[in-house]
C-alpha cells in the first residue's frame, strides 16, 4: 500500500506544487492526470528521492510504501534519451547482467524473453522514440532490488498501436502484484486497464470520475489555392527508412507524416531540416537545389527530445524578452515561468516551449516531430490555433507521428512512410 499524507512540495525557484495533499492506494493500475506543470513529473521525483536530493526544494509530509519509507520505486522516465546507457541494447544489457539484481545472467535470455530480438545488434542511438520507451521499460522491470511500485511517466507517448497493446497486456498483468501508476493526459488511453482515476489540480491529488474525453473539434488544414512549393523531395532514402520517398509541401500547408516505430520517421525529419546528411535522393528548397546550410536557414525542427535543444539555464534566457514572443507564451500558459528554471519545467511545458520557439522563428518550414504526447487538451487546442496562424502568414509545417488516432481530430494530407 502506497500511503502519502499531508505532502507540501515547492521548488525554491517556483511556487507550491503540493499544498498538504493525501494519498492511499493499494495494488492495482492508477492513471494520474493534470495539466501541463501541474505536478505529475514532480511527484515521481518525489517518490524516487530524486527530488530531495538533486533538486533545491522544501518538502514535508509523510510517504510509505507497506509502512516503509524507505523504497525503491520502477521508474520509466519520459526524458528516455538520459536513461541509455551504451551504444548498443546488447553491451548495455551484458553490463547489466554482471548486477547480481538483475534478472537475466546471459543478456541473449533477455531479448528472447522481452521479444526483443530485432534490438540485440542495433546502436542504441538508431532505436526510434517508440523502440527505446519499450527496450527501457523491459530494463526496468527486469530488475529484482526495487520496490512493488512501478511509475510509468506517459508511457504511450511515442508509442505506435502495436506497441500500446503490448504495454497495456503487460501492465495487466503487473498490475496484479504491483501499484502501477500511469502519469498522462488522456484517460482514454488507459480506461481499460485503470482501476482508479486521479488528477492533480489545486496543489492536490484528488479523484477523477472516468469520461470519456475523446476530441469534439476536428480541425481542417485542408486549405485551396496554395501554389508555392516551399519544400520538394525526390527519392529520399536513407538505411533507417522503411521505403524510398517522394512529396512536396506548399506554403502555408500542414502534411502529417504518419509511419510505425521503427520506420525512419525521425531520420527523416533531420534529413528534411538539414541535421542529417546522409541520405540518398534530392530535396529542393523553393525551386532551388537544397544543401545542409540551406536547409538549416529555412527549416526549424523541434526534436522530440526537448532537453537536446533548450541550451539556458532560465526560460528568460532562453526567449529573451521579445514582445511577440511574450505574447506567445500568454496564450499557452507560460507567462509565470519566465524566471523558472528550465530543468525544473515539465516535458509538455518544454515541448511547448520550443514549438513556440519555432513559430517565433518565422522560418519558412517548421516540422515538430512526434508532437502533443505530453499536452493537454487545452493545450493542444492553443497549440494548433497558433499551428492554424502561422499557416496563414504562408508558413508551411510537417508533424510527425507514430499513432492513427491522431487523424481523429486533424484533417490533413498524409505523407505515409
Amino acid at each position: 500500500m502506497l500511503e502519502i499524507k499531508n505532502l507540501r512540495f515547492s521548488y525554491k525557484s517556483g511556487d507550491l506544487i503540493f499544498d498538504g495533499t493525501d494519498l492511499k492506494i493499494d495494488k492495482g493500475c492508477y492513471f494520474i492526470g493534470g495539466a501541463n506543470g501541474s505536478g505529475k513529473t514532480t511527484l515521481i521525483r518525489i517518490l524516487t528521492k530524486l527530488a530531495q536530493n538533486l533538486y533545491k526544494c522544501e518538502m514535508s509530509g509523510e510517504i510509505y510504501l507497506n509502512g516503509k519509507k524507505d523504497f525503491k520505486p520502477v521508474v520509466v522516465s519520459q526524458n528516455i534519451d538520459s536513461c541509455v546507457l551504451y551504444d548498443t541494447a546488447y553491451e548495455e544489457i551484458r553490463f547489466f547482467s554482471l548486477n547480481s539484481d538483475f534478472i537475466f545472467r546471459n543478456p541473449d535470455d533477455f531479448f528472447k524473453s522481452w521479444k526483443l530480438e530485432d534490438f540485440k545488434t542495433k546502436n542504441t542511438n538508431k532505436l526510434s522514440y517508440g523502440e527505446k520507451q519499450r527496450y527501457l521499460i523491459s530494463v526496468a522491470l527486469s530488475f529484482l532490488n526495487r520496490d512493488n511500485i512501478i511509475c510509468l511517466d506517459e508511457p504511450f507517448a511515442f508509442l505506435d498501436d502495436e506497441n500500446v497493446l503490448y504495454i497495456k497486456n503487460l501492465i495487466k498483468k503487473l498490475k496484479n502484484e504491483f501499484i502501477v501508476l500511469f502519469f498522462g493526459h488522456n484517460q482514454d488511453e488507459v480506461f481499460d486497464i485503470a482501476d482508479s482515476f486521479f488528477v492533480i489540480k489545486n496543489k492536490k491529488i484528488i479523484p477523477l470520475d472516468y469520461k470519456d474525453t475523446k476530441i469534439e473539434i476536428k480541425k481542417s488544414f485542408k486549405y485551396k489555392n496554395r501554389n508555392n512549393t516551399v519544400l520538394k523531395c525526390e527519392g529520399i532514402s536513407h538505411n533507417y527508412m522503411r521505403k524510398k520517398i517522394s512529396f512536396e509541401i506548399k506554403s502555408g500547408e500542414l502534411k502529417v507524416l504518419y509511419a510505425p516505430n521503427g520506420s525512419g520517421k525521425t531520420t527523416l525529419v533531420k534529413i528534411l531540416s538539414g541535421i542529417c546528411e546522409d541520405y540518398s535522393g534530392s530535396l529542393y528548397l523553393k525551386g532551388s537545389k537544397a544543401d545542409r546550410l540551406a536547409l538549416l536557414e529555412s527549416v526549424f525542427c523541434v526534436l522530440s527530445n526537448p532537453d537536446a535543444q533548450l541550451i539556458a539555464r532560465t526560460v528568460r534566457e532562453f526567449i529573451g524578452n521579445d514582445s511577440f514572443y511574450l505574447d506567445l507564451l500568454k496564450r499557452v500558459g507560460l507567462e509565470s515561468k519566465m524566471d523558472c528554471y528550465i530543468s525544473h519545467l515539465s516535458y509538455g511545458e518544454k515541448q511547448k516551449l520550443l514549438i513556440l520557439y519555432s513559430i517565433f522563428k518565422k522560418k519558412d518550414l517548421i516540422i515538430i516531430d512526434e508532437p502533443f504526447m505530453s499536452f493537454d487538451y487545452e493545450t493542444e487546442v492553443s497549440i494548433l490555433n497558433l499551428i492554424d496562424e502561422y499557416l496563414k502568414n504562408e508558413g508551411s509545417v510537417i508533424i510527425s507521428t507514430p499513432k492513427r488516432n491522431f487523424f481523429d481530430y486533424l484533417d490533413c494530407d498524409i505523407i505515409d512512410l
